[in-house]
């Protein structure tokens, strides 16, 4: 529970929004809904191949409309840390400009 908030507190303080319904908020994936200005495609490739972070996109209709960040299992608040870092960086260059 502790790691799910650190996700959403962390993707909120980037300016994004979680994509579900924070009432039925996950403890295992934090999905993200996806700016209309940012390549979803390639923010994952930019987080997978500059930053090492593998986050999985939506699937079916939801593709290129979110994101979702895993932490179920060995996954701590420093790894949260991380990757939210490592989108900081990668989503400017995806076409994301907070508001």
């Amino acid at each position: 529970a502790r790691v799910g908030k650190a996700a959403r507190d962390g993707v909120k303080s980037l300016g994004l929004s979680v994509f579900a319904d924070e009432r039925y908020a996950s403890n295992t994936v934090t999905s993200v809904a996806t700016p209309p200005t940012v390549d979803t495609k390639k923010l994952l490739k930019l987080m997978r191949e500059e930053h090492k972070v593998v986050l999985a996109g939506g699937q079916g209709a939801l593709e290129g409309k979110m994101f979702r960040i895993g932490h179920l299992g060995l996954v701590t608040e420093g790894d949260i840390k991380a990757v939210i870092s490592a989108l900081k960086v990668a989503l400017p260059q995806a076409g994301f400009t907070p508001k």
